[in-house]
């Protein structure tokens, strides 16, 4: 991405999401800590949004997700992609299953570190967590 002289991009960009129902929540979690980081090179939510449907793997059915979309958004004059809270909603009710919840939930109580490290037990007790 190109950016303005003076404007530096802050953080990672999101890696391309899958589609997988138990990445959703930490593939979320990235997006939004990346666009607030970053929100003086997002000024508007169609810009946000248009921005998150790059970040979707193209050639599976989340990249077709994201693709429609698109072509619905770019079919509009002038063309608008929409609210950031309207993408976060659809983007939930597609790909985050109502019992993942309470699975997280439930796997909060009983992750065990067992022999792992420390740091890594705990990044996903966090996930579960968060």
């Amino acid at each position: 991405m190109s950016t303005t002289k003076g404007t530096k991009v802050l953080g990672t960009a999101p890696e391309a999401f899958d589609g997988t129902a138990s990445k959703a929540e930490g593939f979320l979690g990235t997006l939004r800590n990346y666009y607030y980081l970053n929100e003086s090179l997002y000024p508007d939510d169609s810009r946000r949004v248009a921005s998150a449907l790059t970040h979707f793997k193209v050639g599976i059915l989340a990249g077709e997700w994201a693709r429609g979309r698109q072509d619905t958004a770019q079919t509009q004059q002038p063309i608008d992609y929409g609210s950031w809270a309207d993408f976060l909603k659809a983007f939930k009710e597609h790909f985050i299953p109502v019992q993942s919840a309470q699975q997280a939930m439930n796997a909060l109580w009983t992750v065990k570190m067992g022999n792992r490290p420390f740091h890594k037990w705990y990044q996903e007790w966090s996930t579960y967590a968060s």
